[in-house]
């Protein structure tokens, strides 16, 4: 996920080092951009709607792009991830079954009381 404001700077990072080795390579933004695979989510830009942003991303991946990979992964565009090692571990496991990683931790602000 990236915004129009990053698209340029971290998105292209990305695009550039780790997205090379995926598979099927998506940017949700909130608006399309030609020199990106980008799609357009069309919610109303800022923080407060990022579930809204991601609800709505998986809801296009999985109309259009479902039977393109085994796995998805949602990652932000400050997101660095070691593909071969991500595939790796999970590789022992079944494509077919929901799942779901994340890590437990308290913060301390009271926006965030828990954090995954």
């Amino acid at each position: 996920m990236t915004s129009p404001a990053t698209l340029k700077t971290r998105a292209r990072h990305v695009r550039d080092t780790w997205g090379k080795r995926c598979d099927v390579l998506l940017f949700a933004s909130d608006y399309r951009n030609d020199k990106f695979p980008t799609i357009n989510i069309t919610v109303p830009h800022g923080r407060d709607h990022l579930l809204m942003k991601s609800t709505k991303t998986f809801d296009y991946v999985y109309a259009h792009h479902r039977d393109e990979a085994d796995w998805f992964l949602k990652a932000d565009d400050d997101t660095y991830v070691i593909l071969e090692n991500l595939r790796h571990m999970l590789s022992s496991y079944n494509p077919r079954e929901a799942l779901s990683f994340g890590h437990a931790f308290v913060t301390k602000s009271h926006f965030f009381r828990w954090v995954y």
